[in-house]
């Protein structure tokens, strides 16, 4: 026997001292509680967030790629801004990036500094706005970081290029060399550029200990860098004996097709010098 359906709706009511009671305890539910004095007093008396810590760094940003550290270095005095400091470019790999840090000789000079040119607008560098901002020590600064590491294998610094002034403590007298075939070797490079005066390393006996500038005088003239993951190419770092010279080998290597005789078209070298 099949039950009864009922089709009947449900018109039964309820009461409207339930609905009343189901009311009040729905909104005493989502009332928020009270704070007690208490609780206000210890908010209030918690310390305000700490303040990055002063330093005599600052950070300009937005900077030609052209510039040089005698033009940032100009446009700083032009600003108005005094004191002994020091002008590093900044590098990703030994590439210039648009940046540059300034380190003052104390907080006060850094201080002053910031007051005059902070912010954006404030001076030109070859017509272009930079942007200067307070900023902490950077890593891997030469003269001052004394953990730089002078290994040449996978996990040294000079390895990366990257930093104030790429880690050197050479200005304009190093090349970077990319574009090169992956298998050739430094001493094939260094074969390569016989016609050039490359720079003469120094005896291991003159080298002293915890020094690096010492140190990276101690390097060979050619060193061929890491990859950075997989790559057909290879980089070659080449430290020549001045300025001039380095400029000459950018001009006659750049964008030139590297040993045609032996690898055709297949290879455009590409060279920058390390400022």
């Amino acid at each position: 026997m099949n039950p009864r359906i009922c089709t009947r709706p449900f018109t039964k009511c309820i009461r409207p001292s339930i609905i009343g009671r189901i009311s009040s305890r729905s909104l005493a539910s989502f009332t928020p509680a009270a704070r007690s004095p208490r609780s206000e007093a210890g908010s209030a008396a918690q310390p305000p967030r700490r303040q990055q810590t002063a330093s005599n760094w600052m950070r300009l940003l937005e900077v030609p790629t052209t510039a040089l550290h005698s033009d940032i270095r100009q446009a700083l005095s032009r600003s108005g801004v005094t004191g002994r400091f020091d002008v590093y470019l900044e590098y990703y790999r030994f590439l210039r990036r648009d940046s540059a840090y300034i380190k003052f000789e104390n907080k006060i000079d850094a201080k002053t500094a910031n007051e005059k040119i902070g912010g954006r607008g404030k001076f030109q560098i070859s017509g272009h706005d930079v942007v200067a901002i307070a900023a902490n020590q950077p890593s891997n600064v030469p003269g001052i970081d004394r953990s730089l590491s002078l290994d040449f294998g996978p996990r040294g610094t000079f390895t990366t290029g990257s930093g104030p002034d790429a880690g050197l403590f050479s200005r304009g007298t190093s090349v970077c060399l990319y574009g090169l075939p992956g298998r050739i070797q430094a001493e094939d490079v260094e074969a390569a550029l016989r016609g050039f005066a490359l720079r003469k390393p120094t005896r291991r006996e003159q080298v002293v200990d915890d020094d690096p500038q010492a140190a990276e005088e101690h390097l060979p003239s050619v060193n061929k860098l890491a990859h950075n993951g997989r790559s057909l190419t290879s980089r070659h770092l080449v430290q020549l004996e001045n300025i001039s010279e380095a400029h000459r080998l950018v001009r006659q290597l750049h964008m030139t097709y590297w040993d045609e005789h032996t690898w055709g078209t297949k290879y455009i070298c590409r060279a920058r010098v390390v400022y």
